[in-house]
């Protein structure tokens, strides 16, 4: 009887260790790159301001670009706005994910170029979210 026992409890140890699961990776579609888990933006504009509001005519001259860029192309280059501040303040969060290396390369020149040098729009290159909603 005891041998019986013992076969038992030994074949239900090895069975419990047979059905381990592995655990299941799932991937969700997403138009940005994630690296441990931050969403890497290509290109996103800073919109900021220093007690006078943003530099909206330049805002309004990147929209205009984006929109004229993606009927050009073909594509839907789509910032994601974040609003962080009172005076108007933004960052366009701009996934090029859909676009060919060449490609995003002139459209983040164009974008800098647009901007220039300024104290109050901050251009970063594949970076996480800077101001968070």
């Amino acid at each position: 009887m005891r041998g019986f026992l013992i076969g038992v409890v030994l074949l239900s140890v090895t069975a419990c260790k047979n059905s381990e699961q592995k655990p299941i990776t799932t991937t969700t579609p997403t138009s940005e790159k994630i690296k441990n888990d931050t969403v890497i933006y290509d290109i996103i504009i800073s919109f900021t301001s220093m007690g006078e509001g943003i530099d909206s005519a330049l805002k309004k001259k990147i929209d205009a670009a984006i929109t004229d860029y993606n009927d050009k192309e073909h594509v839907n280059i789509k910032p994601k706005k974040v609003n962080w501040g009172r005076e108007g303040e933004v960052d366009y969060n701009i996934s090029l994910k859909n676009l060919s290396t060449s490609k995003k390369k002139d459209f983040i020149s164009a974008i800098k170029e647009m901007v220039g040098i300024s104290e109050l729009n901050i251009i970063y290159l594949d970076h996480e979210a800077v101001h968070k909603r």
